[in-house]
């Protein structure tokens, strides 16, 4: 059945048992087997598949194509070249070139910007901003800003206003905590709990823990091990081994080599 004020433009192909209901709007080439809902836009070239519902006041734009099974709910926009497997859910913008992987759940007002990955099983949560080039993995629980050219790894949880700048390496098994500001270029391993802001250039190795107020400097290597408390300056070209704990207000400064160090 097609409701009052649809308007089925030409070209477009619409299934048996399919309900267009009231202030629809479908455009050339798309081919409809979909419950779309009131006041619904569906641009050109849109491939919709089987058992998809496009809930109200969705726009969905040119180019997109939305996978079998999908559900966009209320307030929904979805721009070119999106590619949606998944149930997105209220208030999400869903930019040009994502791709929004199977079992992803998007959460009230979260924003994904241009080439964005998002794979399988991850959870995006309310307010959150996806930029440009970040690749997020599966198992991931995302609460926060990821900037440009991030990739966050599988395990990985980024804690409540954590901002992670460009080209952050951020491995499995990484827990990122609450307002961290993670800068460029800095590579966090696998096992690593950031408490902290880290800065540019940093590596911190497997099982390192950085303190609240620890500032850790351009070029330095924290190593297996290490535990660096509260408080604690470490400072440009550092190399900090294996089994080293660094007391509070310690500073370590350019060319500082430390080997089973205990610095109180």
């Amino acid at each position: 059945m097609v409701a009052v004020t649809v308007a089925v433009n030409e070209g477009v192909k619409v299934n048996v048992g399919v309900k267009l209901t009231v202030g629809v709007n479908v455009f050339v080439e798309v081919a409809v087997n979909v419950s779309v809902g009131r006041g619904v836009r569906v641009g050109k070239s849109v491939e919709v598949g089987i058992g998809v519902r496009v809930g109200v006041e969705v726009e969905v734009k040119e180019g997109v194509k939305v996978k079998v099974g999908v559900k966009l709910a209320v307030g929904v926009k979805v721009f070119v070249g999106v590619e949606v497997f998944v149930e997105v859910e209220v208030k999400v913008t869903v930019g040009r070139g994502v791709r929004v992987g199977e079992e992803v759940q998007v959460g009230i007002g979260v924003r994904v910007g241009v080439e964005v990955d998002v794979r399988e099983g991850m959870n995006v949560s309310v307010g959150v901003k996806l930029a440009v080039g970040v690749n997020v993995f599966v198992g991931v629980d995302v609460d926060v800003n990821v900037g440009r050219g991030v990739r966050v790894g599988e395990g990985v949880r980024v804690g409540m206003g954590v901002r992670v700048d460009v080209d952050v390496g951020v491995k499995d098994g990484v827990k990122v905590n609450v307002a961290v500001k993670v800068a460029v270029g800095v590579r966090v391993l696998v096992g690593v709990e950031v408490l902290v802001e880290v800065n540019v250039g940093v590596r911190v190795g497997r099982d390192v823990r950085v303190g609240e107020g620890v500032k850790v400097g351009r070029g330095v290597f924290v190593d297996v091990v290490v535990g660096l408390k509260d408080g604690v300056n470490v400072s440009v070209g550092v190399k900090v081994n294996v089994s080293v704990l660094v007391g509070v207000f310690v500073g370590m400064f350019v060319g500082v080599k430390a080997a089973a160090v205990r610095v109180n």
